[in-house]
C-alpha cells in the first residue's frame, strides 16, 4: 500500500472506532483495531468461488461479572459494515445484514461463492491471511492519531478559509470596479446602484432558453437593469446594461419599450414556484420579438426587478419573475410551464388565471395548466387538528399573527410540510423573520445615503 492508502485506512479506523464507541457498553473497551487488505473472508474450492475484501478487526476487552476480562472479535467494511462476529466456540458468524447486503452487491454471483455454506473458524481466518495484515492500531494510537487528524484538518480549514477570504476580497475589487463602469455609462453613482438588479445572461429562464439565447448573443457575461437618467440613450424608464467577456459595458440599445414611457401595464405574474399567480402593475415592458421579452417592476425599498413575460394572442401578457441578485431562482416546474415549446398556447391559462384571481385574489399553476386532476382549492375555515389537542383555521392563524388572510394563504400554498400543522408552524417563523428583516431594513435606509437612490433618478432623468 501507498502513504495515501495508508492514511485512508486510518481514517477509516479513526471513523470505526467512533461509531462503535457511540453504543459500546460500560463494561466494554475497545482495545485496538487491526486492517487486512483484501481479507479472504471465503476461501475458495471445487465448489465455491472465493471472495476478499478489505476487513477492519476490532478487537474489545469486556469485563463479566465475576470481574474476568474477555476478549471478543468483530469485523467491519471499510464503509463501517458488520461483516461478522467472532463466536465463543471461535467460529465466524456472518451477519445477517451484510448477508442480504452481499445479495444486492452481487447479485447472481453471491450464489456462487457460498457463504452460508462454508464454515471457518476465525483462527484458521488469520491464518489464512497472515500476509494481508498491514494495520495495528491500539487504543491509544487510535486516539493519537484521531488528535493528529482533527488538528490537520483544522489547520486545512483555516488555510482554505483564508484562500477563500483572499478569492472573496479580489472578487469584491472587481465587482467594484466593474460597478463603476456600469455606473459611469448609466450616468449614476455607486450607491445608486444598489437599487438596480443584475441577472446571469446564461442562466435559463424557461427550460430552454436563456437570456442570451433570447437575444441572440453570447457576448455578456452579466447584465444590469438600471433605471434611466440624462446620460442613458433612448425613450424608457428602464435600461439593459451588458458587461462584455473583456469587461466592457455596453448598453443594450436594441431593447425597445413596448408602450412607451409610463406604461402602467397589468400582467399577469408567477412566482419562483408557481404557488401564486396575481395581477400585477409593471413600471416598463420591453420586447425581443413579437412574442417574449421583459418586464421591470420597482418593488420594495425602491429595488428593481425583472420577470420574462410572453405575449398571447389577444396582447395579454403573462410573466415569471427570473433570478437576479434581488430575487430566487425559479423552479423546474414554472420554467416548463413557461417554455414556448411546451407550452405554445397560453391564451387559455391567462383567461383562466384571470378568471380565478377576480372571483378570489389569487389562484396557482396547478389551477390554470391543463392538468384538472392536481387543482387546489384550500377552505380557510376547515378545522386543523394540532398535535397539542388544540384546534385552528387558516384563518385564525392569519388574524393571529396580524396579516391579511390573502397573504397568510399565499405563504401557506407555497410552504412544503408532511402536515397542516407543520406548514403553519413554517408559515409562522417565515412572517415572523420577514417582519424583522423590514424592521432592520427599514433602520438601514434610514441610516445609509441610498434610501432615496429612485428618488434622484427619477429627478435625473430629465
Amino acid at each position: 500500500m501507498d502513504q495515501k492508502q495508508l492514511e485512508k485506512a486510518k481514517e477509516n479506523i479513526i471513523n470505526i472506532y467512533e461509531n462503535e464507541i457511540q453504543n459500546i457498553k460500560d463494561n466494554e473497551k475497545i482495545t485496538n483495531i487491526e486492517f487486512y487488505k483484501d481479507m479472504e473472508i471465503v476461501t475458495q474450492n471445487k465448489n465455491y468461488m472465493g471472495f476478499s475484501t478489505d476487513v477492519y478487526i476490532i478487537q474489545k476487552e469486556i469485563k463479566n461479572e465475576n470481574n474476568e476480562i474477555e476478549i471478543s472479535y468483530e469485523l467491519y467494511d471499510e464503509q463501517g459494515n458488520k461483516i461478522a462476529k467472532v463466536q465463543e466456540n471461535g467460529q465466524i458468524e456472518f451477519d445477517e445484514e451484510y448477508i442480504e447486503l452481499l445479495k444486492q452487491k452481487l447479485g447472481n454471483l453471491y450464489e456462487k461463492i457460498g457463504i452460508e455454506n462454508q464454515t471457518i473458524s476465525f483462527e484458521e481466518l488469520l491464518e489464512i491471511n497472515k500476509d494481508s495484515k498491514v494495520l495495528n492500531m491500539s487504543e491509544k494510537q487510535i486516539q493519537e492519531y484521531k488528535e493528529e487528524m482533527y488538528k490537520n484538518r483544522e489547520e486545512n480549514k483555516q488555510e482554505e478559509q483564508k484562500d477563500e477570504e483572499q478569492e472573496e476580497k479580489k472578487d469584491e475589487e472587481e465587482n467594484e470596479e466593474e460597478i463603476e463602469k456600469v455606473a459611469k455609462k448609466a450616468g449614476m453613482t455607486k450607491n445608486d446602484m444598489k437599487a438596480c438588479t443584475q441577472i446571469n445572461p446564461k442562466e435559463k429562464i424557461t427550460d430552454s432558453k436563456s437570456f442570451s439565447d433570447m437575444i441572440g448573443t453570447n457576448k455578456y457575461e452579466k447584465i444590469y437593469i438600471v433605471a434611466s437618467n440624462r446620460s442613458t440613450k433612448g425613450n424608457s424608464k428602464f435600461h439593459f446594461v451588458g458587461v462584455t467577456k473583456d469587461g466592457e459595458v455596453e448598453q443594450l440599445e436594441d431593447f425597445k419599450p413596448t408602450e412607451g414611457v409610463n406604461t402602467g401595464k397589468t400582467i399577469t405574474t408567477i412566482n419562483r414556484d408557481g404557488s401564486e399567480i396575481e395581477e400585477e402593475q409593471v413600471s416598463a415592458l420591453f420586447t425581443i420579438n413579437n412574442r417574449e421579452g421583459f418586464s421591470v417592476s420597482i418593488e420594495q425599498y425602491g429595488i428593481i426587478q425583472a420577470q420574462y413575460i410572453r405575449r398571447t394572442r389577444e396582447n395579454d401578457y403573462i410573466g415569471l419573475d427570473i433570478r437576479s441578485t434581488t430575487q430566487k431562482p425559479t423552479t423546474r416546474e414554472v420554467r416548463e410551464f413557461m417554455s414556448d415549446t411546451r407550452n405554445p398556447y397560453m391564451q387559455d391559462n391567462v383567461d383562466k388565471a384571470k378568471k380565478q384571481i377576480e372571483e378570489s385574489g389569487k389562484t396557482q399553476i396547478k389551477n390554470i395548466d391543463d392538468d384538472i386532476n392536481n387543482d387546489e382549492i384550500i377552505d380557510v375555515d376547515e378545522v386543523i387538528k394540532l398535535s397539542n389537542g388544540d384546534e385552528t383555521t387558516i384563518r385564525k392563524q392569519a388574524e393571529e399573527l396580524e396579516v391579511p388572510l390573502e397573504e397568510y394563504l399565499q405563504e401557506y400554498e407555497k410552504t412544503m410540510g408532511d402536515s397542516a400543522e407543520e406548514k403553519i408552524n413554517q408559515v409562522k417563523e417565515e412572517i415572523e423573520q420577514e417582519d424583522r428583516k423590514k424592521e432592520e431594513q427599514e433602520e438601514d435606509n434610514q441610516k445609509t445615503p441610498w434610501g432615496d437612490a429612485m428618488d434622484r433618478m427619477n429627478r435625473n432623468r430629465y
